[in-house]
């Protein structure tokens, strides 16, 4: 079973992910419900220098669509919460929880 444990930043206080945490919809629920709104372009931005840059060889890098439609989100002037949960649908679970750490 894989699972995904990690420390964010969350309203001013550090907090894990839980670790019972196994699919991509835990996860995004997770974000919906507990994540501060001022991290929701950081943490896209991140996702696209943190993974973006890895070998090609990691399995958890972004593909060349997965940066496309990333970075596609981050320059919406419309950016909101649900310009961030959609681009979250984008990425893996491996991805978020690599994002995350």
């Amino acid at each position: 079973m894989v699972n995904c444990t990690t420390k964010q930043q969350l309203t001013g206080r550090s907090v894990g992910i839980p670790s019972n945490f196994t699919t991509k919809k835990q996860l995004i629920e997770f974000y919906k419900s507990d994540y501060d709104t001022k991290y929701h372009r950081p943490f896209l931005e991140l996702a696209l220098t943190k993974i973006g840059n890895l070998s090609a060889s990691n399995s958890v890098k972004l593909t060349s669509d997965q940066i496309f439609k990333i970075q596609e989100k981050l320059n919406d002037d419309d950016f909101s919460n649900e310009t961030f949960f959609d681009a979250l649908e984008l990425l893996t679970f491996e991805q978020i929880c690599y994002v995350g750490w």
